[in-house]
């Protein structure tokens, strides 16, 4: 998907459409996300809807507006000198889970990737496996 450009090559304005489509069907999920990171944490359903998903939630959607926010600009460096930062998409990330805040973490890492443009492989832990399954497959809606 990186190199073919599928991904890295939408627009920013592109890019945030589609994190926001994401935050809505977490959103729309968020009940079945809640019990299955319930199951996968061996937290308390009520603790994942009022914590967990919530926060998963406002993460994507957190980035996803964020995309448009920033653009290049200049860096002081010194006399006759002149630095530019520049915002590209950089290749693949890989998202390595931990098995606490599975949801979470998993947002945590590929919002700023992919509203970078980056493309994402996520290896979520043996133990909680279940959201970020889920997740991949609203990912593909």
């Amino acid at each position: 998907a990186f190199d073919d450009g599928r991904w890295r090559l939408r627009s920013p304005n592109e890019r945030k459409e589609v994190l926001l489509k994401l935050a809505k069907l977490l959103e729309r999920n968020r009940h079945e996300l809640a019990v299955m990171e319930s199951l996968d944490s061996g937290k308390p359903v009520r603790e994942c809807q009022t914590v967990d998903v919530p926060d998963t939630i406002h993460t994507l959607r957190w980035h996803a507006e964020l995309i448009d926010k920033l653009y290049d600009n200049t860096a002081p460096v010194g006399a006759n000198a002149l630095t530019m930062i520049v915002r590209e998409p950089i290749g693949v990330v890989g998202c390595v889970l931990p098995w606490n805040f599975p949801l979470l973490m998993l947002a945590w890492k590929i919002g700023p990737a992919l509203a970078a443009g980056c493309s994402v492989i996520v290896k979520p832990a043996q133990e909680t496996t279940l959201t970020t399954l889920r997740v991949a497959e609203l990912a593909h809606e």
